[in-house]
């Protein structure tokens, strides 16, 4: 009996764990506002060049999508620091992510490639 009350108490424990993503979707007591999806224009690396801003900050942004629609070379997105070796690498033909964040974002590409970016906004 005992054995079955502890796994009870920790399953409503897991439950009531908070989920960093949910939490931005429900920040500020907006969970049922109106959204929006927003889409950008394409956005082309140079090889090897500097990082590229290619969403700006958005205090109303719940979610990012960024996608590499470049037909063979790699990129990688984060934040300003993103370089050859640091951020999230996205292959080419279509490989994306998803960041649940309100900061600019950018790009980077060893060999150049094209990048599109939508975010889903709060009204």
């Amino acid at each position: 009996m005992l054995k079955r009350l502890a796994m009870l108490f920790s399953a409503a424990a897991l439950a009531a764990a908070p989920i960093p993503a949910f939490a931005q979707h429900l920040a500020q007591a907006q969970g049922l506002a109106a959204q929006s999806y927003v889409s950008y224009l394409d956005v082309s690396l140079t090889a090897a060049g500097p990082a590229v801003q290619i969403l700006a900050a958005n205090p109303a942004r719940v979610t990012a999508i960024c996608q590499n629609t470049g037909p063979t070379n790699t990129a990688r997105v984060g934040d300003a620091g993103v370089g050859a070796s640091r951020g999230a690498v996205l292959y080419a033909n279509g490989a994306g992510v998803t960041f649940d964040v309100t900061s600019a974002i950018y790009a980077y590409s060893a060999a150049g490639t094209t990048i599109n970016c939508a975010e889903v906004v709060r009204q």
